[in-house]
């Protein structure tokens, strides 16, 4: 089991997106997380497509399909971009041992 603290990988000031998670009914839940956009190869090969991942350890959130995220910067002033909304896909896949969690996300513009 992988038991080292992975708060090293998610520093805002290096590359980690300060995310909030949203459901309703619930209280927001804010974490660090990284976000990418990689190729995925689709239907056997015919076709390939970006797809937008969000990286995170797992005990830091708990997201699950449908859910908003809303991902910001952090400035070189120490303030924050304005918000992007993402839309959670579905059920993220756990990595790393379980220790981090990866979810597909959409942008989500009515949010």
């Amino acid at each position: 089991m992988f038991t080292d603290d992975l708060g090293v990988f998610y520093a805002e000031s290096d590359f980690a997106h300060r995310c909030t998670r949203e459901r309703p009914g619930e209280t927001d839940a804010v974490f660090a997380g990284i976000l990418a956009t990689t190729d995925r190869s689709l239907f056997d090969g015919q076709m390939t497509a970006g797809v937008h991942e969000l990286r995170y350890p797992t005990a830091a959130a708990d997201l699950a399909e449908g859910d908003t995220v809303r991902t910001q910067r952090l400035q070189a002033d120490g303030s924050y971009t304005e918000p992007e909304a993402w839309r959670v896909l579905r059920t993220p896949d756990r990595v790393n041992d379980g220790a981090e969690s990866m979810a597909y996300l959409c942008p989500d513009p009515e949010a």
